[in-house]
């Protein structure tokens, strides 16, 4: 299926740029401000509670803007404030970026894999699901390690840096391949997204 290939190479750019920095967050904290997993941990708590958030605010912004529209504004904007945190003067406004943005990003999650569900068939949906969950996963464990030695050898921004520009080139190419396409069963989409 092209369709399910082309939504997965994107899926596999986003999780590999994703890698370089997200999972070592609490690091960058400590190596970048001094601050201890004392302070980081309720702070990886706190950016987990917005998935709830991002839960109610998801439908009312597809059935504003349309799901594509949808998933644009809210990943643009996360990664914005991703790159934000790269210029941060201290730990609090970095920390406070760093919220936004998985705000903004658990919005976009469920959008993406509501329009997924919509624009394959039914007998591929859980293949598919399956499918994008690994590749998004493999890649991101990979860049993880390339981000860990970036930190240990103090270039702090670096990772973020090239995972804002994955996550640019990976969204523009989602919206230059996917504008056009329709989900086959709006139905689908709007379930999805109100879960």
């Amino acid at each position: 299926n092209k369709v399910l290939m082309r939504f997965s190479s994107i899926n596999a750019m986003i999780g590999l740029g994703a890698g370089f920095i997200i999972p070592l967050v609490p690091s960058w904290l400590l190596a970048k401000y001094g601050v201890t997993d004392a302070w980081s941990g309720p702070l990886l708590a706190i950016s987990n509670i917005t998935i709830g958030v991002a839960a109610i605010l998801s439908p009312r912004i597809a059935s504003r803007y349309g799901v594509i529209k949808a998933i644009m504004v809210t990943q643009v904007t996360s990664t914005l404030f991703m790159l934000s945190m790269a210029f941060m003067p201290g730990a609090i406004l970095a920390a406070s970026a760093y919220i936004v943005r998985a705000a903004l990003m658990n919005m976009a999650v469920p959008l993406l894999d509501a329009y997924l569900m919509g624009i394959i068939e039914k007998e591929e949906r859980g293949f598919a699901s399956a499918l994008n969950s690994i590749i998004w996963r493999l890649p991101n464990s990979a860049t993880s390690i390339i981000g860990a030695e970036m930190l240990e050898d103090g270039e702090y921004d670096l990772p973020i840096y090239i995972a804002t520009s994955f996550y640019l080139v990976g969204t523009s190419m989602f919206f230059l391949m996917f504008k056009d396409i329709k989900p086959k069963d709006d139905l689908v989409v709007a379930d999805a997204v109100e879960r």
